[in-house]
Formats: structure tokens, sequence, C-alpha cells
């Protein structure tokens, strides 16, 4: 099965939403199975090829990340490019971002960072309606 994509360079960073693309050429590529979406090999005759980028395979858009060529055949080997991939999904988000590598939020229980402080309890006796009752009365 033939495919046409577009190989180019960029020097844009790798954590860029948006990449400058470069010397775009179009191709014809055929994918080399057992194909993975994301880390996909495929093929374009001829030798090997000056490019580092690759887009429109799968609508995604991929670095070329090695090229070996073997008898006139040059073999693409791709990582996916998950920032400009689903850049459109990216843009115009409000998150809330509720776990860090180093800190937590202390408004959101969460029971994978540890309190960073003592319970506070505080207690007191209180009469309710026609029977008397204990409070407690925990913040945390």
């Amino acid at each position: 099965m033939s495919i046409t994509v577009k190989t180019g360079k960029t020097t844009s960073d790798y954590f860029a939403v948006t990449k400058t693309v470069t010397d775009e050429t179009e191709r014809t590529i055929s994918l080399v199975y057992p194909c993975d979406m994301l880390s996909p090999t495929v093929s374009i005759k001829g030798g090997r090829i000056d490019a580092n980028y690759l887009t429109g395979l799968f609508g995604r858009k991929y670095w070329i990340t090695n090229q070996t060529v073997d008898k006139g055949i040059t073999y693409l080997h791709c990582n996916v490019d998950a920032w400009s991939s689903w850049s459109e999904n990216i843009y115009g988000k409000n998150q809330f971002v509720i776990r860090s590598e180093t800190q937590g939020n202390p408004n959101i229980n969460d029971t994978l960072f540890p309190s960073t402080s003592e319970p506070i309890s505080q207690t007191s006796k209180g009469t309710l309606i026609t029977s008397k009752a204990t409070l407690v009365i925990g913040v945390i």
C-alpha cells in the first residue's frame, strides 16, 4: 500500500507545539509490517534522504530517528511528535493541574502526596434539640 507523505527538516525544539519545517518534499512511502502507529517504520525507494521530520502519516507528525538503506530501499524509523500531532487539542484549553513532581495542591485530596501538616481537631460539648452530643470538627 502506497501512502503520500511529506518529509522535511526542522530545527524547532522537541517540546515546541508548532514546528517550522523547511525543504518539504512529497514522497510515496510504504509501511513496514507489523506497524506501530507511535513508532512506525516506513520504506522509500531510493537512497538516504536529508530529512528529520515526516508529516501526513496516520494524520500525525513524526520525528525521523534513524535511517537504514538496504538494496536501494531506505527505511525511515520514526517516533510520533505528540506535541505537534495533538496541537489542536492543546491550544486554547484551560487545565487544572492537580499533581506535579515538586508540590501538591492542598485544596485537593490526593493520597499520593503526604499531608504537609498535622490535622487540627477541636472537640466541644453541645446540645442537639433534645439530647447531648459531642461534636468533633476536623480540618486537614
